[in-house]
């Protein structure tokens, strides 16, 4: 019996040992615009290259905290853990005590790497935020993220002091502009740049293409994939590269959705929202009866599938599905006729036609697709629907100045906190502030107010999902949609999980390729802190001791 226990026992732990033959191969991927920059913080926000420049970056540099693979939660990174002042104005993190700078370099002898510390993040900050360096966040850190100043607490503690309240500074940290690098990094201009972090890849080579090799040494333990290859292929031929396989994955133009199709598809909703805004000053819209007859009225989803093939999926809720506070709702408004004849009828519009509305719209033609349809649903409860389309300037400026009834617009977020969303309908951003529905409630401003300042994310969001109730159910907004990120994934990848963010803030550390597609295979060395399993030569150990157990069982039965 005991023999058997100790089988039981040794096969659970067995269990957990690492799939050795995850490890090796080299990942291939595509981008249609090219690699500005390996500086993480030089990366502009505002160029056409931000994600690939990105998406490269993040294997190679890390920051305090990073987004969990698939969603927009915050995990720690080069921190272990954190604390907040009560009063949320200093942060204080606690830094990992086993991470090392990537060797074998200009910077770091084979070998003859040293540990991380706080003074590293110092120098990292004082250089994003340095007008030599010329980067494009450098106002980011005081502005927008109200950052005071930062120092060091030792090696392993750094601290950073708020010029205000910000419970969203966590979901900021991720951004390229935070990254660490080493304060070695000094010794060379700007623009020579030496790429070296504490990231699971390292480069090796940067020609017409970007070459990535594992990193042994990293904390976590080697990655699974031996390498990377980072090149530019022209958008006409991503569809031919993706049948040959000479790329792994990519991010699908909307013009290649349908030729997918029949391919392996990662679909991810952007953080965004398409809607009808109705101008709460106005009259009818100043009547919620009337917003909320409008919202049952109107209904874009059986057309969805139809205009955009997959491309989008129903908003049902102003915070999207895996952004921060985000909780499932079901559509507030179904379409219901008659209770939509029911809510004018109250609100005093019975004749014929009931009411006459302008909706100022984007010349876009999938919209205007949408429009069309609006116009009939309407004249079901007898509204006639006039529609005059504006190119965007013109638009936003007749949203901005309250000249309108009904008009279209979007959002999309920054990062992936629920103010980026919600804020916008408090009552001091009327106009340009965001809040082109002129919406005013004194409950909703509180709630925000309150919200904006609780550090504790828990605390956070339930004030959260208070707001977002409450303006659902003034029928603010009319809500259509949200697009959808479609990837093309090879059959022999996996692990490749994108979050709303989009892959470009994926650390691959934990992508593999099947051994019958790989073209290399490696035992791992370092295994790191990871979970999955222990080191292989401790598994080798195990397995001998199985064996003997085995032995041992079938000469006591015999």
């Amino acid at each position: 019996m005991r023999s058997l226990c100790i089988l039981l026992g040794i096969i659970l732990l067995f269990q957990s040992v690492p799939v050795v033959d995850r490890y090796g191969g080299t990942l291939h991927i595509g981008h249609t615009v090219g690699i500005e920059t390996l500086d993480p913080h030089r990366i502009n926000v505002f160029y056409p290259s931000f994600d690939s420049s990105v998406a490269v970056a993040n294997q190679i540099f890390e920051g305090l905290v990073r987004y969990t693979s698939g969603t927009a939660e915050i995990e720690p990174l080069l921190a272990e853990s954190w604390d907040v002042s009560e009063d949320g104005l200093v942060y204080t993190f606690h830094l990992r005590k086993n991470v090392y700078w990537q060797d074998g370099n200009q910077l770091f002898a084979e070998g003859e790497s040293r540990a991380l510390k706080a003074e590293d993040i110092v120098y990292s900050w004082n250089r994003a935020t340095a007008p030599e360096t010329w980067s494009p966040m450098q106002d980011f850190f005081s502005t927008t993220a109200a950052i005071e100043s930062w120092q060091s607490k030792g090696a392993h503690t750094f601290e950073v002091t708020l010029n205000q309240p910000n419970p969203s500074l966590l979901y900021m940290l991720p951004f390229p502009c935070f990254s660490v690098v080493p304060k070695e990094i000094a010794q060379y201009k700007i623009d020579d740049f030496q790429p070296i972090g504490t990231g699971p890849f390292e480069v090796t080579s940067v020609t017409n293409q970007v070459v990535l090799h594992y990193n042994e040494d990293y904390w976590k333990g080697e990655p699974y994939l031996t390498e990377i290859q980072y090149r530019m292929v022209n958008s006409e031929n991503l569809v031919s590269e993706f049948k040959k396989g000479t790329i792994d994955w990519y991010l699908i133009p909307p013009e290649y959705w349908e030729e997918f199709s029949a391919y392996n598809q990662v679909t991810v909703p952007q953080f965004e929202i398409l809607y009808l805004g109705m101008n709460c000053q106005k009259s009818p819209f100043s009547d919620k009866r009337v917003r909320q007859a409008i919202n049952y009225a109107l209904d874009c989803s059986a057309a969805l599938d139809d205009i955009f093939k997959g491309q989008a999926v129903q908003a049902v809720s102003i915070l999207p599905p895996g952004l921060v506070c985000h909780t499932q709702r079901s559509d507030m408004y179904p379409r219901n006729l008659e209770k939509a004849a029911q809510l004018l009828d109250e609100a005093g519009y019975t004749g014929s036609p009931r009411l006459i509305i302008e909706l100022k719209s984007s010349e876009s033609y999938t919209q205007q697709q949408f429009n069309n349809i609006y116009q009939e649903q309407l004249k079901e409860i007898d509204v006639e629907l006039e529609v005059t389309y504006l190119e965007v300037s013109s638009l936003l400026h007749a949203v901005d100045t309250g000249d309108t009834q009904l008009f279209t617009l979007g959002w999309r977020v920054g990062w992936p906190y629920p103010d980026q969303f919600l804020f916008l309908f408090h009552s001091k951003n009327w106009g340009p502030g965001g809040n082109g529905c002129f919406y005013t409630r004194k409950e909703v401003d509180t709630l925000l107010e309150t919200a904006q300042k609780e550090p504790d994310i828990d605390h956070a969001c339930g004030l959260y999902q208070q707001v977002e109730e409450l303006i659902l159910e003034d029928a603010v907004w009319i809500l259509q949609w949200r697009r959808v990120n479609g990837y093309a994934v090879q059959e022999w990848i996996h692990g490749f999980n994108p979050g709303g963010m989009g892959d470009k803030y994926e650390t691959l550390d934990k992508v593999w390729i099947s051994a019958d597609h790989r073209q290399t295979t490696r035992i791992p060395q370092n295994t790191g802190e990871t979970q999955e399993g222990i080191p292989l030569y401790y598994a080798a150990g195990v397995g001998v001791v199985l064996m003997v157990v085995l032995v041992l069982v079938v000469r006591k039965r015999t």
